[in-house]
């Protein structure tokens, strides 16, 4: 009887080669090809863009990289016409064999995201507390509207809809072309397929315009806080940049104002732009 990862028994694969030839090299980050499991960045974004930036079976946004045909094993490079995406839970079907390739193949040939016309899902927030927003260095805490700019509100935070709900936090973003680039809409965020790149990793949504543009990066600190890290935006006649630390409100006529650890509390509305 072969001894379990007997380097010279048939491989569990069924791939009818031994396992010192097979998967051996695949327990190393690489399959039999020499092809490493890391998929190059520029490789992800093509197919991330191809695909409409939704799992292609449900259009959920945060996904996760399948090679249909050939397989990984089976790849001897990474192939953007060969590889989609896929949600946790339709990438886990696919490799438990509850999803076949033959269905992952025909929804690549009509993904959810672009069919439907944006990938979208939830954001774990206001469990508890009333959301704190840490917008470009500057915090917003407990205020109902956020940010408005000339009455109109683009952040809107309302109580929970039963006893023991979430609070629903509502927003529009725009990019620097005065489009909207993502909504969120009581907790679920819904991003526009049209995007030139949109990017969910690491706690982040990541939205650019262009190569050189980032519209926006959001991050999730905790079930209570979401920080605006990164935003580059043109609403209505202002234009607001921001990083980390700061942000700068342009107007139409070229004046500016800098703005940097500000802090807005306990007001209806924490910053408003006229």
């Amino acid at each position: 009887m072969a001894k379990k990862n007997d380097r010279n028994a048939p491989c569990k694969c069924n791939s009818g080669k031994k396992f010192k030839n097979c998967c051996m090299n695949m327990e190393s980050g690489k399959n039999i090809y020499g092809l490493s499991r890391t998929i190059p960045p520029h490789i992800k974004f093509t197919v991330r863009q191809k695909y409409g930036f939704g799992c292609i079976i449900c259009g959920t946004g945060i996904v996760e990289y399948e090679h249909v045909d050939p397989e990984y094993k089976d790849a001897k490079k990474h192939d953007p016409d060969c590889i989609t995406i896929l949600c946790p839970t339709c990438h886990a079907k696919k490799t438990r064999g509850f999803l076949s390739t033959e269905s992952v193949k025909k929804a690549m040939t009509k993904p959810k995201s672009l069919e439907s016309g944006f990938p979208k899902d939830t954001l774990d927030l206001g469990v508890e507390n009333f959301p704190k927003i840490l917008f470009a260095g500057s915090i917003i805490d407990n205020c109902p509207i956020p940010i408005s700019i000339n009455g109109k509100s683009l952040f809107e935070i309302n109580p929970p809809e039963i006893d023991g709900g979430c609070y629903r936090l509502s927003a529009t973003f725009y990019n620097s072309k005065g489009k909207i680039s993502l909504e969120i809409i009581d907790n679920e965020w819904i991003s526009t397929s049209d995007n030139w790149d949109l990017e969910v990793t690491g706690g982040k949504l990541k939205i650019k315009d262009s190569q050189n543009v980032q519209t926006l990066i959001l991050r999730v600190v905790n079930s209570d806080t979401i920080e605006i890290e990164q935003i580059h935006s043109q609403i209505q006649n202002f234009t607001i940049v921001g990083d980390k630390n700061s942000f700068t409100i342009t107007d139409e006529k070229g004046k500016s104002n800098e703005f940097s650890n500000c802090i807005f509390s306990n007001c209806n509305i924490g910053f408003s732009i006229n």
